[in-house]
């Protein structure tokens, strides 16, 4: 049975990983980020966004493939985020999916502390702050990697 304390001292240990986290992320958007769409988000604006705006948008758009995908979920959330924002704009894009990310952190903290009998809560956050603050999405160059696969 968990006690107050317990409860308390994971919730300061899940506000100090978020706020770490997010701190991480937002210096890291702050840095590198840039509001011009890269990739399949011009896909966004031409299958969603811009049917949306004429009044044209069925829920069935919602629907059709995008590549391999059927990405309902993403669709809906990038409609809301620029409802909520007045405007498309993909640094606030990036803002949101942090936010998610790190939610999805402490939601992962918080069933390992749940697993471990509700200890460490400190321990659990701090092994995974790195994983959740630190930009690992970077890729290796295909020369590097050919480098090192060929020598």
């Amino acid at each position: 049975m968990q006690g107050p304390q317990t409860t308390r001292n994971l919730t300061a240990w899940l506000a100090a990983f978020f706020v770490v986290a997010l701190g991480a992320k937002l210096w890291t958007i702050q840095l590198w980020a840039t509001n011009i769409p890269y990739w399949d988000q011009w896909d966004e604006a031409r299958l969603l966004f811009k049917p949306w705006l004429e009044g044209t948008l069925t829920w069935r758009d919602f629907f059709i493939p995008h590549n391999e995908h059927r990405i309902v979920f993403t669709r809906l959330l990038d409609l809301a985020e620029v409802k909520v924002n007045g405007q498309w704009d993909p640094l606030f894009q990036t803002v949101v999916n942090a936010v998610i990310h790190i939610g999805f952190g402490c939601l992962l903290a918080v069933t390992i502390w749940s697993a471990v009998r509700q200890k460490y809560a400190g321990l659990i956050c701090c092994a995974l702050l790195p994983f959740f603050a630190l930009p690992f999405a970077g890729k290796i160059p295909r020369t590097v990697f050919n480098r090192r696969c060929i020598s």
